[in-house]
């Protein structure tokens, strides 16, 4: 069985700014975010040891402290941010307060852990390739990838700089907000959302208790739109409508009468084509990044990450401009399903988070099933916010997707949508 470690690697104690929009609230950073004075370990003994402490902490880490929160702690982190399960070879696996005996999710394991174990009241993760999101299901907080470019992911170890972003967790929504009221800039998009899309392909690999939990949720937030399916005639939908006063206060278009999910394809987002292109993506940006120090440290990498940074090693620039030129045409289809007014609803991750003892093969197998979901926002650049579940024997959550540069909209929505699902 993998062991187990607490959620923080270097517990910390620096005061933010008095009286600033964050004050009174705590935060951890995750091990790949700069702070002055202490050593970025990304996750990895040997580059903990051939990297001095920072000179400055990371943009966000500033921001945060002189909006008043104070920074406790560092939190751990999968090797080197290349793995979505929380298990790093070399220091362990962070307990999950809200499954005991299961892993927390990856690679932003020891944020989400701190946040659900209350050490802290917020926590900033990185999210590559889900890095936030699969945390924040399997932990059962709030967790929130932005857009890319959104936050400043300077002082930050990168991973894969077209798609490495600077999220944060939280236990409740309103904690979330007054943080994305500090780092998230305004919207350029401010378009309202009307139409709620569920790309059917996302519930493929949902087991049956899963799926059971996320179709109750769709039921909880019924009063928000009009739930129909595909299978049924137009003439006999039955239509759940909800008040004008309602859409202003959500921000969706006030000439629309209604909301409703609309189930949609996505046969370009979740092929096997897509995956290949996305894997080949991010790892010749990880080679680019990290491949230098690897040959030259020659550090002992742990299963799975050694793998993926020996794959990197061969991709080559005619396979990334491949992956460049398919994420271009699959950028068209994902905006012209989203239109003026949509956003995508989908499970954050198809199952419960997998028992400390599950066999590498089968995470490897589960791997491979959570990358589809996760794949539109890292892709294309897009807001992606966790919310979790209710009334699940297990933690689960339920992802929202807007269009890129609609963050703070995207959190309206995930607020009313919080206080229908019982997670506020």
């Amino acid at each position: 069985m993998m062991k187990k470690c607490h959620a923080l690697t270097t517990p910390l104690d620096i005061a933010g700014r008095e009286g600033g929009l964050l004050a009174g609230l705590s935060f951890v950073v995750k091990e790949n975010i700069d702070v002055a004075g202490h050593v970025t370990t990304n996750g990895q003994p040997a580059f903990a040891a051939t990297h001095p402490p920072a000179g400055l902490s990371a943009p966000a880490v500033e921001r945060l402290l002189a909006s008043g929160a104070r920074l406790v702690g560092k939190a751990h982190m999968d090797e080197m941010a290349y793995s979505l399960f929380g298990a790093n070879h070399h220091y362990g696996a962070p307990e999950n307060p809200k499954a005991p005996g299961r892993l927390t999710g990856g690679s932003s394991s020891g944020s989400a852990a701190a946040v659900a174990g209350g050490l802290a009241d917020f926590a900033l993760g990185t999210d590559t390739a889900g890095s936030c999101r699969a945390p924040a299901s399997f932990c059962g907080v709030y967790g929130f990838r932005p857009s890319h470019g959104a936050v400043s992911s300077e002082g930050v170890v990168p991973l894969a700089r077209s798609l490495d972003t600077v999220g944060w967790f939280a236990r409740d929504i309103s904690v979330f907000e007054r943080v994305a009221g500090v780092l998230l800039p305004d919207d350029i998009d401010g378009a309202p959302f009307g139409t709620a899309l569920l790309p059917i392909e996302a519930l493929a690999d949902c087991p049956a208790r899963e799926l059971a939990l996320f179709k109750s949720a769709l039921e909880l937030l019924a009063p928000l739109f009009r739930v129909f399916s595909s299978e049924v005639d137009t003439g006999s939908r039955e239509e759940n409508t909800i008040k004008q006063g309602d859409l202003d206060s959500f921000r969706f278009n006030p000439n629309r009468k209604e909301s409703r999910v609309r189930e949609v394809e996505l046969p370009q987002a979740f092929s096997a084509q897509a995956l290949g292109h996305f894997r080949n993506l991010q790892a010749y940006e990880a080679n680019q990044s990290q491949g230098g120090w690897i040959a030259s440290a020659r550090p002992e990498l742990g299963p799975g990450v050694a793998e993926r940074f020996a794959y990197a090693a061969t991709v080559t620039k005619d396979q990334k401009a491949q992956a460049d030129a398919f994420r271009l045409e699959a950028k068209a289809e994902i905006e012209a399903l989203l239109g003026e007014d949509g956003f995508f609803i989908l499970p954050t991750t198809p199952f419960f988070a997998p028992p400390l003892d599950e066999s590498a093969e089968e995470l490897d197998r589960k791997r491979y099933q959570m990358f589809p979901l996760f794949i539109t926002a890292s892709f294309f650049g897009l807001p992606q916010i966790s919310l979790p579940l209710a009334g699940g024997a297990l933690p689960l959550g339920l992802s929202l997707i807007g269009r890129r540069w609609s963050d703070r909209n995207l959190l309206v929505l995930a607020q009313k949508a919080a206080a229908l699902l019982g997670s506020e």
